[in-house]
């Protein structure tokens, strides 16, 4: 059957499994609000259009699946560029629609007119403009797919006002466009068992990477197998229980000081989904100063960008681990195991004031509770392999 449209939009969308929105009604966006009134969708209304982006976000961190927010032009799309930019620093899968002014009035300055693509394109995967009604079925699917595909992000979708209410023929719905797993070359996983071989004090340094791919499973049978300790950003925490003997604690400024001495003393440094960011290594000079490094992500443009690496995996990251484990008969020396676990009770964490919050807050959530953090590059509220504990936000 023939549609507008706002209508096809939003059967691509369903069609992709997408069933809750978040954002604010606009007057270039009301068609596609009217479609969502009949369709049955569950909108989540925001007081500010960066507010539903962030509210977009949290659905992608809790669920693994793409948060889809929507603003009108001018300045609701500019509001949403703060919690594009976010999910674009933590590789969250965001999808954007914006509407924007009609067709024929772009380009005249017209009320609430803005170039929302150009200034998006800096902070997304990718900017997609809609000149008819007929392109929804080949732009939106790509947006996806690029929002999902290789490292995640967000997109954003422009759309004219007299698109929404353009009719369009209907017909069969789009092929899903899945999330590309990329394999990691032989040569690769080759150079990386070498440093490893060659290694007496191997750590794992463990990134938000990890929650994106759905790894944690891969990194813990990888890790156990070879017996090599890890260290955590604060984006990769979940990937291990925090009382796990491999993991000493998470790294950086103003975290565990366990954590940081081993960064301090290993010889081989197993980067699997993390980018180096200043708030976790400081000065990088003294960040893991006598490491080789073996650098395992899904987006090579990380390459070397903060940190030169001895052999890098180009890959998703858990085709990566799942490849790499059992290629070789690696075991961690038990005299760097000792050490580390020595560590972990000469450098405790220090006790501080607002432990003893957390810990009443932890009483009082239930086990199923998701515990979130605002600081930006360093928010917690990963997807996570099992439900929270008490121990996990204590």
């Amino acid at each position: 059957m023939s549609c507008n449209g706002a209508q096809r939009l939003l059967q691509i969308l369903a069609h992709h499994g997408i069933d809750i929105l978040s954002g604010i009604p606009g007057g270039n966006i009301l068609p596609l609000y009217d479609a969502i009134h009949r369709a049955g969708f569950r909108h989540v209304l925001a007081r500010h259009e960066q507010g539903a982006a962030f509210i977009a976000q949290g659905i992608a961190r809790s669920s693994g699946r793409l948060g889809v927010c929507l603003a009108t032009s001018g300045p609701g799309a500019t509001n949403l560029l703060t919690g594009i930019a976010d999910a674009h620093r933590d590789s969250i899968p965001l999808l954007a629609v914006t509407g924007q002014v009609p067709r024929a009035s772009i380009g005249t300055q017209a009320f609430q007119e803005i170039d929302i693509a150009s200034m998006a394109a800096s902070c997304t995967k990718a900017v997609f403009r809609v000149g008819s009604a007929a392109e929804l079925d080949r732009t939106v699917p790509c947006a996806i797919s690029a929002a999902l595909s290789g490292r995640p992000g967000p997109v954003l979708v422009d759309i004219p006002k007299d698109v929404f209410l353009e009719e369009c023929p209907g017909g069969p719905l789009p092929a899903i466009r899945t999330r590309a797993l990329r394999d990691p070359s032989r040569r690769e996983l080759d150079e990386a068992s070498r440093e490893l071989a060659k290694s007496r004090r191997p750590l794992l340094y463990v990134g938000g990477g990890i929650a994106s791919a759905g790894a944690q499973d891969a990194l813990r049978r990888f890790a156990r197998g070879r017996r090599i300790p890890a260290v955590s950003t604060l984006l990769g925490l979940g990937a291990f229980r925090h009382d796990d003997p491999f993991l000493p604690g998470d790294a950086g400024d103003a975290r565990n000081p366990a954590a940081n001495r081993a960064l301090e003393e290993c010889d081989l440094l197993i980067v699997a989904g993390a980018r180096f960011d200043d708030r976790a290594t400081g000065r990088m000079d003294g960040f893991a100063p006598g490491a080789r490094v073996v650098h395992l992500d899904a987006d090579p443009s990380e390459f070397g960008r903060r940190r030169s690496a001895h052999a890098t995996v180009h890959g998703d990251a858990r085709r990566v681990l799942e490849l790499w484990h059992g290629t070789d008969s690696f075991q961690t020396p038990r005299e760097w195991i000792e050490a580390l676990q020595a560590m972990r009770s000469v450098f405790p964490m220090p006790p501080q004031p607002a432990h003893d919050l957390f810990r009443s807050i932890a009483s009082e959530c239930p086990s199923h509770a998701i515990v979130t953090t605002d600081v930006g590059s360093t928010r917690c509220g990963r997807r996570r392999a099992g439900p929270w504990t008490v121990a996990d936000i204590s």
